[in-house]
């Protein structure tokens, strides 16, 4: 009797346990496959893009010292109002000046004088000389009170000279067109030469962007930008673009003025500077942006002699690509539907896109949306995203039939 319910209990037990693995067959045959969304890797022709940070910096900035001792009288501009070339912006009292001018003008005046009068006695002494109707000693002597008063009245010259620009240096003009920043200095207060900087004027209708190039980038910029035997140089084949701290795009493009005679040792960097229109008055002084410097493509501009078209590349939407301590990675489908991860090399930007130069080919379908659901090597089903592909000047042709498939795949679903 009792091996009889040892049996049933056995039975019972297998049936709950057989019971519970097919539940779990059933749940496990009842999950669902991860939707996500890809997009295929592309093969255009791009306009590949380099982004570096730069500080803005004037064109033409200006620190305005005293240049002579005395009392502020007067300030005639507002800090931040913009002023023109030869504007008076302060003045210190003239009346020691004045008074040192008029001094210094009759000196001047006196010396001039007693020049004359030597010069006329040297004439006569001169004439009397050459009848020898005087003794050689008081020929000589006039010679010599003529040259005395001469350098004299030349002394008394540059002493006025100096008195006369003393009273212009009470007079503090602006050099150049531009914006006065914040006043060191009040009215009334005692400056002279030591007193430092009154005022900083910059101008703004040009501006300046400085940024540092690593020396393995200008070699690849002369390698694929500048053509052979030719005149014109690697200026000629980039633009530049920046992006303001709000990560707009500054409206006005510029292009690269210059590159420093030589390569830092401390960084292996080089120093590049750009300028900028700044109508509007948004690039300031000293303002962090990021300068995007872009190939001009041959047609765009005149294909110089020895460049080659650009050939197509292959390109991938930026979020896309992850990275990791190994190097930066996609999640791609497999033909077999299944999350395969790829590793990827990329040295250039194209708008959102990498330009890959390892680890894909064209129509590689790329994961986008959806990543946090996949598992590599589980099945996925994978959904294509509707991409609005920017045409560059070579594809047009290329994008175009695209378009056209897409537009009349909308008409169809609109339709039905």
């Amino acid at each position: 009797m009792e091996n009889i319910s040892k049996s049933r209990r056995l039975i019972l037990l297998g049936l709950i346990v057989l019971l519970f693995s097919c539940a779990e067959e059933k749940v496990q045959k009842s999950a669902p496959i991860p939707k996500v969304v890809y997009e295929e890797a592309r093969a255009m022709s791009v306009t590949p893009t380099t982004v570096l940070v730069g500080r803005v910096r004037s064109f033409s900035s200006v620190d305005l010292r005293a240049r002579v001792e005395g009392v502020l009288e007067s300030r005639h501009f507002e800090t931040g109002t913009a002023v023109k070339k030869g504007d008076l912006l302060y003045t210190i009292e003239k009346d020691t000046y004045e008074i040192n001018l008029k001094r210094t003008q009759a000196e001047l005046e006196s010396a001039q004088a007693r020049f004359t009068l030597a010069q006329s006695i040297f004439v006569r002494m001169k004439n009397l000389n050459d009848k020898k109707a005087i003794a050689k000693q008081d020929f000589d002597k006039s010679i010599g009170e003529r040259d005395a008063a001469a350098a004299a009245f030349h002394l008394a010259e540059a002493q006025h000279d100096e008195a006369k620009l003393h009273l212009e240096w009470c007079e503090i003009k602006s050099p150049i067109d531009g914006v006065p920043g914040a006043r060191r200095y009040d009215t009334g207060n005692l400056i002279s030469p030591s007193s430092g900087v009154l005022v900083n004027v910059i101008s703004t209708k040009t501006m300046e962007v400085d940024f540092d190039v690593s020396e393995q980038r200008l070699v690849g910029f002369q390698r694929q930008y500048a053509a052979k035997n030719v005149r014109r140089t690697i200026f000629d084949r980039i633009k530049a673009e920046l992006s303001l701290p709000d990560k707009s795009i500054y409206e006005h493009e510029g292009k690269i003025s210059y590159f420093d005679n030589r390569i830092n040792k401390s960084t292996g960097t080089i120093k590049a500077t750009t300028h900028f229109a700044n109508p509007e008055g948004l690039l300031k002084d000293g303002m962090f942006v990021k300068v995007h410097l872009t190939y001009v493509p041959p047609a765009q501009d005149k294909m110089l002699e020895g460049e080659k078209k650009k050939e197509k590349r292959i390109v991938i939407t930026q979020s896309a690509v992850m990275q990791d301590q190994a190097g930066h990675y996609v999640i791609a489908i497999s033909d077999d539907n299944k999350a395969q991860v790829k590793r990827v090399e990329f040295k250039e930007s194209f708008e959102e896109y990498f330009v890959i130069t390892s680890g894909l080919k064209e129509g590689d379908k790329v994961i986008t949306l959806g990543l946090q659901t996949v598992i590599p090597g589980n099945a996925v089903e994978g959904i294509p995203a509707e991409v609005d592909v920017p045409v560059a000047i070579e594809n047009v042709e290329e994008i175009k039939p695209e378009k056209e498939k897409q537009d009349s795949a909308a008409e169809k679903s609109v339709k039905e």
